[in-house]
């Protein structure tokens, strides 16, 4: 029996596919003194400056052989200027694909016959714990603190 397609055929096809996400996240920005300073610190965050006064100490010629004994770039490190850095955290996200293909076949005689297939999947997803501590911006100390609070008022 012969497999080739029909003489004189005409096969369309046609693909679409959708992705789609959605993010559910809440985030915190410091308390500056207004809305000018924000606008400001996020167009300086924009523009790549930020005021570290460690950077300024490592391009000084030979302080590397200071920081050596003293460790001065690290000390530096606590003046350094923060414009924003709001911590994020995500609550919820889910994302979907929709996929639709569609099969348009036909002769030159007349003949055809169209098949449409359609495909969606959707994903939701809750962050568990341990994501949920790491996007929260609580580090270590903050954690062994509260832990020593919990077990106190406990007693």
């Amino acid at each position: 029996m012969d497999s080739s397609p029909i003489r004189g055929s005409v096969n369309v096809v046609t693909l679409t596919k959708l992705f789609c996400a959605t993010i559910e996240y809440r985030y915190k920005i410091n308390d500056l003194s207004g809305r000018d300073v924000d606008v400001l610190n996020a167009f300086l965050d924009r523009v790549g400056i930020n005021l570290n006064p460690s950077i300024v100490w490592n391009a000084i010629p030979w302080t590397f052989v200071l920081d050596w004994v003293m460790d001065v770039s690290t000390w530096l490190d606590q003046f350094k200027v923060r414009n924003i850095e709001p911590q994020t955290a995500i609550s919820q996200y889910c994302y979907s694909w929709k996929i639709n293909r569609c099969i348009n076949a036909g002769t030159h005689k007349g003949a055809a016959f169209s098949v449409n297939e359609y495909a969606y999947k959707r994903v939701p997803y809750n962050p568990d714990i341990t994501r949920s501590i790491t996007t929260s911006g609580l580090n270590l100390r903050e954690f062994s603190l509260l832990g020593a609070l919990g077990i106190t008022r406990t007693h």
